[in-house]
């Protein structure tokens, strides 16, 4: 997977600081398009009508999110009586699942809907996905790999690294927990299974195993799974999975020692 490349930067309203009198409409669209780079609710609401607040707040981690290289706002258009601010976007990928990647190359709109809260225009439909520039993306998410099986019952066994992006830690925060919290956020897609692009793919860790924590102290990762780790009535084995796990944490962290417990004990046979 080749990152999204370098953004052209784009001029406007300061992000975060809410719409100053007198805007035009195609600078209100700007100015939610760089509150939006963010992908904070609190930089968003700023910019979105008061009703439209729950809409933002519903943003999870889980969220699509559309990134683009430029955006253009046209020329205001009524349609169906409301007023909107056409976006011209330049795609460049989808994060969906707040983790598959999907690369994509085309041209896309977003129609934004204004109305005026007081005597300042607002966007009133800011949607059920993010759209996010690429630069900011990168400032946001960073890719992984976590291990998935072409072929369960496939002799020799074997493993296939999938390129999966997790969230970035908040500046300063110490290597050691950044690590830490890819890992956690690595392992739970791992968990997850496979999906989007690699739907074709399989694993042999048991559907509803749940990290219970993830802790890396002192070069060891200690990982603590639910009963479901263990469960032997899949077939699958339990030298795949316990390689899928271990596979995934030292492809992030490659000097750490991996300690695996289920349910608070340390692992047994498994399989």
């Amino acid at each position: 997977m080749t990152p999204p490349p370098p953004p052209q930067a784009d001029a406007g309203a300061v992000e975060g600081s809410g719409p100053p009198a007198g805007l035009s409409d195609p600078e209100v669209a700007r100015g939610f398009m760089l509150a939006m780079n963010s992908a904070r609710p609190e930089s968003v609401k700023r910019w979105v009508m008061p009703e439209a607040g729950e809409q933002v707040d519903s943003w999870s981690r889980r969220t699509t999110v559309n990134v683009y290289r430029s955006f253009q706002p046209e020329p205001p258009e009524v349609q169906d009586a409301k007023r909107v601010v056409p976006i011209k976007l330049d795609l460049v990928g989808r994060l969906q699942g707040g983790r598959d990647w999907t690369p994509l190359s085309e041209e896309a709109t977003l129609d934004l809907e204004l109305q005026k809260s007081g005597a300042e225009w607002r966007v009133a439909n800011p949607g059920d996905e993010l759209w996010v520039r690429d630069l900011d993306f990168k400032e946001l998410y960073t890719p992984v790999e976590m291990f998935l099986v072409p072929d369960l019952q496939a002799e020799p066994k074997r493993l296939a690294p999938v390129p999966v992006f997790v969230r970035r830690a908040a500046a300063g925060t110490p290597r050691p927990k950044v690590l830490e919290a890819r890992a956690r956020d690595a392992v739970d897609g791992l968990l997850a299974g496979p999906q989007g692009r690699y739907v074709h793919l399989r694993t042999a860790i048991p559907r509803g195993t749940r990290l219970r924590s993830l802790v890396y102290d002192h070069g060891v990762v200690t990982v603590d799974l639910s009963a479901g780790f263990t469960d032997t009535t899949t077939g699958a084995s339990g030298e795949l999975r316990v390689g899928q796990l271990v596979w995934t944490i030292n492809r992030l962290i490659q000097t750490a020692q991996v300690r695996i417990l289920v349910q608070g004990k340390p692992l047994g046979t498994v399989g």
